[in-house]
């Protein structure tokens, strides 16, 4: 479990009853009391890695799920140094790591195999209306080695090349009923999954009056 606000990283064996294990005390760059630690989690099933992105926290975390070792990254680029704070990642076909901006001033890429393990690169945002709170969460094209970055308050969808590391606005019109002055809304969507065929993204709504499907191919 990612901690949020909890003092601790906590692991629960859903094979056995739900037996919980304290792992250790959140490691932090920021320990501040009322901080807000991790927000989002991915896991590496090749290496048996599990990834906490920081939120408030400063540090990238690994845990090992064999042995329960803790690892921390934090040779943060210049970029995003003063402020390493993402919501939302995924790991590609390549086993790159990419972290979400949310105050991040850019986007993030991680090695996590290999000797380079928590080699950091940051990836230019394309130019946006808004600097803060921009997304949350994302969905990635496996097929076409894509990531998309749900608009949290960007006025628009940010479509990442995970291979070139290029971004840019995504060409996506909002649906009609969303309202005119939806672009200009804040807090549009709370994360958001991709269909098990790996054909689209659903968008939870946060103020959004209703849910959004992103097909992949057409990018509609």
């Amino acid at each position: 479990l990612a901690p949020f606000k909890s003092a601790a990283i906590v692991r629960v064996d859903t094979w056995h009853g739900g037996t919980t294990v304290p792992i250790r005390p959140v490691p932090a760059r920021n320990s501040a009391t009322g901080s807000h630690f991790f927000a989002s989690v991915s896991v590496d099933v090749a290496t048996g890695s599990v990834w906490f992105v920081p939120f408030e926290a400063g540090l990238l975390v690994r845990v090992n799920e064999s042995n329960n070792l803790v690892d921390t990254f934090s040779d943060w680029p210049d970029e995003v140094n003063a402020d390493p704070c993402f919501y939302g990642s995924a790991i590609d076909r390549r086993g790159v790591l990419w972290l979400v901006p949310y105050n991040a001033a850019a986007i993030v890429s991680v090695t996590i195999r290999g000797a380079d393990v928590g080699r950091m690169r940051a990836h230019a945002l394309p130019s946006l209306s808004k600097s803060s709170s921009l997304f949350i969460g994302c969905g990635y094209d496996r097929h076409r080695d894509v990531l998309w970055l749900i608009a949290h308050t960007s006025p628009s969808l940010v479509k990442v090349d995970t291979v070139s590391g290029l971004a840019e606005i995504a060409p996506t019109q909002w649906p009609a009923e969303l309202g005119s002055g939806f672009p200009l809304q804040i807090y549009k969507f709370c994360e958001g999954c991709v269909t098990p065929g790996g054909q689209s993204l659903w968008m939870v709504p946060y103020s959004s009056k209703l849910p959004v499907r992103l097909d992949f191919e057409t990018e509609a």
